[in-house]
This record gives C-alpha cells, structure tokens and sequence, in this order.
C-alpha cells in the first residue's frame, strides 16, 4: 500500500533526543525501553493484520515525538504511544478503504472476472466444444 497520509512531523535527532530522555534520564535504560515500545507497537499492528508494521511504527513515533517537541505534556510515553497507534491503526483502514473503493471503480476492475465467473465460463466452452464435436460427423 502507498502511503497518501504525510505526517506533519518529521523525525529529528532532537525529538528522538527528547523522547528518550522521557523515557528515562539513563540513556541505556531509555533506549531498552524504546524497543520495548517499538516491539510492542509493531505487535500491535501485525496483530490488526497491517501489511506494513515497519512503516506504521515509524509513523507513530514520528506523531509522538512531534507532539513532544510541539510542548505536549506526556506522563506515560508507552500508553500515549498505543493511543497514537490506534488512531494511525483507524487512518491506515480508512486509507486502504480508499485505495479498495478506487480499485472497485477503475475500468480494469470493471474488466477482470472473477475466478467463478471464469471456471464458468470455461467449462461453458468446453461443452460447447464437445456438442459441436458431436454435430461435425
């Protein structure tokens, strides 16, 4: 799927900064919990079936940190991160609701059959084939 959605933010080295120096004030300890978040996100989207958990974690963090560096106020960096996926979660369905609707319109949809529609037809054919075979004689 292409991403259509363009984040308002872009990750910089000082939103990641400051997102792991809310994690935690150790940069070791900030840095294990930021693959936990990660982990944990990229989980959450695999287990809604997203063909592209890489990007949707991305774009998570992306929104998070932004809303960081915006001066949002975060007390729990983890839950405020599955709250920020769940939205992206609902905006990605929308966007893949789009690209179907879009397809479903296309002269080329209109066009293909489907496998039933084309195992009918073929075996149409064939006894059309065999009933004229039987009349040539």
């Amino acid at each position: 799927m292409t991403t259509r959605l363009a984040d308002k933010w872009a990750l910089t080295a000082e939103g990641f900064e400051q997102f792991l120096s809310l994690l935690d004030s150790d940069r070791a300890r900030a840095g294990e919990l930021y693959e936990e978040i990660r982990t944990r996100l990229l989980k959450f989207f695999e287990w809604r079936g997203c063909a592209v958990t890489e990007e949707l974690t991305d774009r998570t963090f992306n929104r998070v940190i932004g809303k960081l560096q915006a001066g949002e106020t975060i007390q729990n960096a983890q839950g405020y991160s599955v709250g920020v996926a769940r939205l992206v979660h609902l905006e990605y369905l929308r966007e893949a609701e789009r690209e179907r609707q879009l397809f479903d319109q296309s002269p080329v949809a209109a066009d293909t059959k489907s496998f039933e529609e084309e195992a009918t037809e073929a075996l149409r054919v064939g006894a059309f084939e065999e009933c004229f075979a039987a009349l040539l004689p």
